[in-house]
């Protein structure tokens, strides 16, 4: 257990050690002044790392659902008229993507047959460029696949 005199002297030593930092020059161990400036340079960077990773996965998440919407407009192109070929598929999302840099996109297209019904399977990506700097990733393929059935509208 502590005794009165040992937090009286523990007291002093703490007045004895301030007064001999102070007597040497080191008064600015007390000194608060610039602390806020240095704690705010220190977290700036990480909080606009944040901010900026935020609205990169925004823009990717975009340009991600605005290639699903195309391809979903393809199938839907393909299942009005079933005579539509891979090239054809692949100008309807040059035209639908153009906003993204069409000039990259990669179109894939199979036709497959499972269980009697013909079915075209589309796949389609593109490099998505980031403008976070300093980071060491600059370039992200967005991919988007589909399964459509390719029926005639009179059936």
């Amino acid at each position: 257990m502590f005794n009165c005199g040992d937090v009286i002297r523990a007291g002093k030593a703490r007045q004895w050690i301030r007064a001999a930092a102070n007597h040497l020059g080191f008064s600015f161990l007390r000194d608060q002044k610039g602390v806020t400036a240095i704690e705010f340079a220190v977290t700036l960077p990480l909080l606009l790392l944040i901010v900026l990773g935020t609205m990169e996965f925004g823009r990717a998440l975009k340009a991600r659902n605005e290639m699903s919407h195309a391809l979903s407009r393809a199938v839907r192109v393909i299942n009005l008229d079933s005579e539509q070929t891979a090239e054809d598929i692949a100008t309807i999302m040059d035209t639908y993507l153009a906003d993204y840099g069409s000039e990259d996109l990669d179109v894939d297209v199979l036709s497959t047959a499972i269980s009697g019904t013909d079915y075209m399977s589309i796949s389609v990506g593109f490099p998505f460029h980031t403008i976070i700097p300093f980071s060491s990733v600059s370039t992200v393929t967005l991919d988007v696949d589909t399964l459509a059935p390719v029926i005639s509208p009179t059936r």
